[in-house]
């Protein structure tokens, strides 16, 4: 069947049309200048023609061509047609390598003298793609926001737990306003300082030194046991006189060994009749 027996389909004969073939290896090469190596074939330059081409599977390109005057005279004789195509193709031509399917392919209704009937579709195609990727991308959306959302929420839990088990271990003292982690942090920079304080006192026996250097020449206190620990140093003993006590506690009242300093805590007694024995403990204390 014939294009011209097809309905809807006009068939154009082909020594209406003017014609020129560009071998694959050339159309390969120019690309989009490829018409342009058609122009030479052609009676009238190609701004004065309607020009149609078709790229063959083979890689030969076909050029047709028609005036625009003969083309509209062609649809007014025969209205509502969907495709104008040729009818045949001439010799030469087909002894290129193109076949019924490439003729077919040749409609003269593209560009200016598309049917409005195809443009419209084709503008409905395109709103209706459209449409379907605007409400594709707001489901994207709405499914990401609702993603992040949770992830929130789920990071705010973890925060709030974390938080709890923070101001179980380290509970808020009266007045204290810091939020649970900020807490934690001083703590830790204050066990850090007494760390640092620890490790810079003196050892006992520096300490009994300085203490025993700084006793009055006539004191009656006769120390009996010294013992230390991780708050202080602690020295008992006993004395003559009950008066002594306050003595010694002015005169020990604070030791300042390498910069590390130990404060006096107030003298115990256990007075009887011969004297007294006497308890002074001394607790560290860093500038």
């Amino acid at each position: 069947m014939s294009a011209s027996d097809t309905p809807g389909i006009l068939g154009v004969p082909a020594r209406q049309l003017f014609w020129s073939v560009v071998p694959a290896a050339d159309a390969r090469r120019l690309g989009d200048a490829v018409r342009f190596r058609c122009e030479p074939d052609l009676p009238l330059a190609l701004d004065r023609l309607h020009v149609v081409t078709h790229l063959c599977p083979s890689g030969l390109m076909i050029l047709v061509a028609i005036p625009p005057e003969a083309l509209r005279t062609l649809l007014l004789a025969a209205l509502h047609q969907r495709r104008v195509v040729p009818d045949s193709l001439p010799p030469f031509v087909i002894e290129a390598g193109a076949t019924e399917a490439d003729r077919l392919a040749l409609d003269l209704l593209v560009g200016p003298f598309e049917p409005v009937e195809a443009v419209r579709r084709r503008r409905l195609a395109r709103i209706t793609s459209a449409a379907l990727l605007v409400v594709a991308l707001a489901a994207v959306l709405v499914g990401t926001e609702r993603r992040v959302a949770h992830g929130w929420r789920a990071i705010a839990a973890e925060h709030t737990a974390v938080d709890a088990q923070i101001a179980a271990v380290v509970p808020a003292v009266a007045g204290e306003s810091l939020r649970a982690d900020l807490r934690l942090v001083q703590r830790l920079r204050q066990a850090e300082e007494q760390v640092a304080a620890f490790g810079r006192r003196p050892g006992a026996m520096h300490v009994v030194d300085a203490c025993l250097r700084r006793l009055p020449a006539d004191s009656t206190w006769r120390i009996s046991e010294i013992s230390s620990d991780v708050n202080g140093l602690r020295m008992q003993g006993r004395i003559a006189a009950i008066a002594e006590a306050q003595r010694l506690q002015r005169t020990l009242a604070q030791l300042d060994i390498s910069g590390v300093v130990l404060n006096v805590d107030q003298p115990q007694l256990s007075p009887d009749g011969t004297g007294a024995d006497l308890t002074m403990r001394w607790t560290w204390a860093v500038r």
